[in-house]
C-alpha cells in the first residue's frame, strides 16, 4: 500500500508540476497580450485624435475668419 501511495503522490507532483509549468507560460503570453493592447490603445488614441483635428481646423480657422 505505501508503494502505491508513493507512486501516487510522484505522479501527483509531476503532473503539478507540469500545470505549473503551463499556468507560467499562459501568464507569459497574457503579460505580452497586455502591453500589446496597450501599445495599440496608444495608437489607436492618437490617430484619432490627428484624425479630428484633421476635421475639426477648417471648421474653427473657418470661425475664426468669420469674427
Amino acid at each position: 500500500m505505501t508503494g502505491k501511495m508513493l507512486n501516487a503522490t510522484a505522479n501527483l507532483d509531476a503532473q503539478n508540476r507540469h500545470l505549473d509549468d503551463q499556468l507560467r507560460r499562459i501568464a507569459a503570453k497574457l503579460d505580452r497580450l497586455r502591453w500589446q493592447l496597450g501599445f495599440l490603445t496608444i495608437l489607436i488614441a492618437t490617430v484619432t485624435v490627428f484624425n479630428l483635428a484633421h476635421v475639426f481646423a477648417p471648421i474653427i480657422a473657418r470661425h475664426m475668419s468669420l469674427s
